[in-house]
């Protein structure tokens, strides 16, 4: 897959969301550019084929999911830095998982990024 196509994606969800690129401040659009293509490139180097598509929907959900990771209730539990994720996205492809897709959606769904950070920063 074309990465281009993902970017367009997430530069239209993006711009949904926040109206405006946020050059300078945490989380601009090149922050989330540059976590999904960390993330699709390493998925590609991993398992030499390209990522699964994704709809505009999901890249949604994930860009907003960025910053954060939530407790049980939804609320913020640890704010995220744009660094912080090649930390976590190579020790989560190092990590066999029993029956695990390795897609950004599983990545970003669940306690898997609570447990990763925890291993990962203690």
């Amino acid at each position: 897959m074309d990465f281009n196509i993902v970017k367009r994606q997430i530069i239209l969800e993006y711009l949904k969301q926040n109206g405006s690129d946020h050059e300078g401040e945490v989380w601009s659009l090149g922050d989330c550019i540059s976590v999904f293509r960390h993330y699709y490139q390493t998925y590609v180097n991993t398992f030499r084929r390209d990522h699964p598509h994704i709809s505009n929907e999901t890249v949604s959900r994930i860009i907003e999911a960025l910053p954060r990771i939530p407790d049980e209730y939804g609320e913020t539990l640890i704010e995220l830095e744009p660094e912080d994720y090649k930390v976590l996205i190579d020790a989560h492809f190092k990590t066999k998982y029993p029956q695990c897709n390795y897609s950004i959606a599983h990545f970003m769904s669940g306690k898997i990024r609570l447990l990763r950070y925890y291993k990962d920063f203690g």
